[in-house]
């Protein structure tokens, strides 16, 4: 609870947001559903009980525009499992053929990428009908590389401004 009672004091143009306090999950997300953009969690690591909260948050505040990458196959399994209608990706760097076929399989919309993936690997998920993510996309030669292999879906917050 102490957290939210903190004051943002520093940052881009902060003077002109006095009084801005760090915001909950809850805000986050119906800041995003009022501008029409989707909301994107990421999920390392978590129990079908955490999963089911989350879930359930997202249900309330209508789970449309609402995505999950996570690289744990089981977080994306039981979100599937509890929300057929929430987006998945799985994050991978390097994944192969089984991990496509679960992703198939499993409604995932494609994988996320932060390091890079071969040229191999790039057009096996084409083949697989999946889509290619890059995540912190953070040089020009890494935007041309992705956008070469044909992405045009980018989770990040250092896109290269190129």
């Amino acid at each position: 609870y102490e957290i939210l009672m903190f004051t943002i004091n520093n940052g881009a143009n902060i003077a002109n947001y006095p009084d801005t306090k760090i915001p909950t999950l809850e805000d986050s997300l119906l800041l995003c559903r009022s501008l029409n953009l989707n909301a994107l969690k990421k999920n390392k690591k978590s129990d079908e009980q955490g999963l089911s909260r989350l879930v359930n948050l997202f249900t309330e505040l209508g789970r449309e525009g609402f995505t999950i990458v996570s690289p744990d196959k089981q977080v994306l399994e039981i979100v599937r499992q509890l929300s057929p209608e929430t987006e998945i990706w799985f994050e991978n760097d390097s994944p192969g053929k089984k991990d496509l076929d679960w992703l198939k399989l499993n409604g995932g919309m494609g994988v996320v990428s932060s390091r890079g993936i071969t040229d191999k690997q790039a057009e096996r998920i084409k083949d697989a009908g999946l889509a290619l993510a890059g995540d912190n996309i953070d040089s020009p030669k890494k935007l041309k590389k992705f956008y070469d292999y044909g992405t045009r879906v980018f989770f990040t917050d250092s896109i290269y401004p190129g």
